[in-house]
């Protein structure tokens, strides 16, 4: 059985990007430090983390032309 790597996310808005772009959530649960936030888990791939690097690239983008 191939062991699986869990990335730890810990923003709604990047979750809900990784979502949309078609990534599955496996699992959310509340912040342990504050129960008010949640923390998502996805698979960890490279292309997980290519896409999180395009968000925030764009985000980056958008808060420098506002």
């Amino acid at each position: 059985m191939e062991n699986t790597t869990i990335a730890t996310i810990n923003s709604m808005p990047v979750a809900g990007y990784l979502m949309m772009k078609g990534f599955i959530l496996l699992d959310k649960k509340r912040n342990y430090n504050n129960q008010e936030r949640w923390v998502y888990y996805f698979k960890e791939s490279s292309e997980l983390r290519q896409t999180m690097s395009e968000y925030k690239k764009a985000k980056e983008i958008l808060e420098n032309n506002i």
